[in-house]
């Protein structure tokens, strides 16, 4: 008997429900057999945004002739580019804060995949370079230990077998344990931020092109103190991927 049947007798007896709205999913309505297209509808995507640190722009702000926002115009973050394909806002910031505190493999294999497609659709229209290597954003021991694992490190395993692009776990290292992010401006995070990253081997990273990978990039103050590391080590390049980038942070 063929698949199909299979899945029939399965979806009968095991009715598989939108993780958002709960509904019933039929047929191949879904992503990754978890959302429907009602509920992935509502993703609210980032497509004018800065080509350098995704932030989205807003109507009357002054842009450069390539979409640059005014502050990358003045001070070139490190990174060479930001990719975060939606806004962090319901319901992308309902998956992802139930990603990074329960469920965490059934929605890895969700958000992955998001993530994943819009990335492949970059690469084949050769819009980004394909890097050598992908790191995660790393966490400290400690907060590792309270949430069991590190979202950044889950999604880019995942993102990198789809893409086949081999990962690194360990060259990244956070040994400074930080204070919470979220309601700091911008110069204070980048001094909350400072020196709490490290390499293990500097040699793995020099003269190779790299992607970071994270979930959410807020302010990009994060991504921009970790490309400073790689590239003051001899990266080539670094780019950053993530799934969502929060608007409106410039503090």
């Amino acid at each position: 008997m063929d698949k199909g049947f299979w899945r029939q007798i399965q979806d009968a007896l095991f009715p598989r429900t939108c993780l958002l709205c709960r509904g019933r999913l039929d047929g191949d309505e879904m992503v990754s057999r978890l959302l429907c297209n009602d509920c992935l509808g509502d993703f609210e995507c980032n497509p004018k945004a800065c080509h350098r640190c995704a932030e989205p722009m807003t109507q009357t702000e002054p842009v450069s002739g390539t979409l640059l926002c005014g502050r990358c115009q003045k001070k070139p973050p490190a990174f060479h580019q930001i990719l975060a394909p939606y806004l962090y806002c319901y319901p992308v910031s309902e998956l992802i804060q139930r990603f990074k505190s329960q469920d965490h493999m059934l929605l890895n294999r969700l958000l992955s995949d998001l993530l994943s497609d819009y990335l492949m659709g970059q690469l084949d229209a050769e819009m980004i370079k394909r890097p050598d290597i992908l790191l995660p954003v790393p966490t400290h021991w400690r907060t590792r230990l309270q949430r069991g694992f590190n979202p950044a490190a889950c999604l880019a395993d995942a993102v990198g077998r789809q893409l086949a692009i081999p990962v690194n776990m360990s060259v990244l290292r956070k040994p400074v344990m930080t204070h919470s992010q979220h309601d700091l401006n911008r110069a204070q995070r980048l001094k909350n931020l400072d020196q709490s990253f490290a390499l293990r081997d500097g040699t793995e990273v020099q003269g190779r092109e790299i992607a970071v990978v994270d979930d959410v990039v807020t302010t990009g103050s994060t991504a921009d103190v970790i490309a400073s590391l790689l590239r003051d080590n001899g990266a080539a390049s670094v780019q950053v991927w993530a799934i969502a980038r929060t608007p409106n942070q410039r503090r």
